[in-house]
């Protein structure tokens, strides 16, 4: 089997595993909203390009899991819809 790409195992010396979910979803709902499309959207990335590359089976598990964060990215979405008056409280804070 050829391995085109090997993908990280590590974020700062630490496995995703100690801080990564814990990061994220610390994030304003506004950001995180973001971070999850840019996950979709990579999830479609890959997928398509895994079909082209006749991976079918794997380009079908990636399509589940954007259709998944497509999901996420609705909840994330009422997240921020709910947080708005605090969200833009922050914002104007940074200024």
């Amino acid at each position: 089997m050829k391995i085109d790409k090997i993908h990280p195992t590590t974020i700062q010396e630490k496995t995703p595993s100690e801080i990564l979910g814990t990061e994220l979803f610390a994030l304003r709902y506004d950001l995180l909203l973001e971070v999850v499309r840019g996950m979709k959207k990579e999830a479609e990335r890959q997928a398509e390009g895994d079909r082209k590359r006749g991976r079918t089976k794997l380009a079908q598990e990636l399509e589940k899991s954007a259709s998944t964060l497509g999901k996420l990215e609705e909840e994330v979405g009422r997240l921020v819809y709910i947080c708005a008056p605090y969200i833009k409280a922050e914002k104007d804070l940074e200024l």
